[in-house]
């Protein structure tokens, strides 16, 4: 199973990265901890910060989504085929890095894609720390003025890593479309396994 696990990811990001079900957006992942280790919260505010969190998580899944479908659709047919192949090889092999797949991509890309997925990226990273700003501030609304002091020492920056390059902004966009596609394989898989168990 453990060998198993891969070459079914090999395939899953293959088909997404040649545009397959591109428009359907990914199911929604367990929501990151709003504020950090704060065991201070009444019920009713965990279960109210908890839920302002899923929804910006849910948020950021749809952009994160969108930024795959329109990288995707910047690059020709061939560049995404070999954005399949690359991202699956990471899969696959330890021996190849993202330094190695960034160089192959933007020795690649014509001028016209790295400038249309650079703005992609940068998009992504505005819209992403907006969210989460504002779930913050939404959050903060239901602590009180203690707790609020609390937290400024466990906010967590959910802002991508700066692009340095085109190619290491599509790697990025590729990757965390993957961890979704991997997740929502995951959660398949134990579906699958509850009602085959299930008598």
């Amino acid at each position: 199973m453990k060998k198993l696990i891969p070459a079914m990811l090999a395939v899953v990001v293959i088909a997404s990265s040649t545009g397959a079900r591109a428009d359907e957006p990914p199911a929604p992942l367990p929501p990151p901890m709003p504020f950090g280790p704060m065991d201070n919260l009444t019920p009713a505010q965990q279960q109210a910060t908890e839920q302002i969190f899923a929804q910006a998580h849910a948020q950021v899944q749809k952009l994160q989504h969108d930024a795959h479908v329109a990288v995707l659709a910047a690059m020709s047919p061939q560049h995404r085929e070999l954005l399949g192949r690359l991202v699956a090889a990471m899969a696959l092999s330890p021996d190849l890095g993202e330094a190695q797949v960034t160089r192959q991509l933007d020795a690649a890309l014509s001028q016209t894609e790295a400038r249309s997925i650079l703005n992609v990226a940068a998009t992504l990273d505005q819209q992403v720390h907006q969210t989460f700003a504002n779930a913050h501030q939404q959050a903060e609304n239901v602590l009180t003025p203690d707790q609020r002091k609390d937290i400024s020492q466990h906010v967590v920056d959910m802002r991508m890593e700066d692009a340095q390059d085109p190619g290491q902004a599509l790697l990025m966009i590729a990757l965390q479309h993957q961890s979704i596609m991997y997740a929502n394989m995951r959660m398949v898989q134990k579906w699958s396994h509850q009602h085959e168990t299930t008598p």
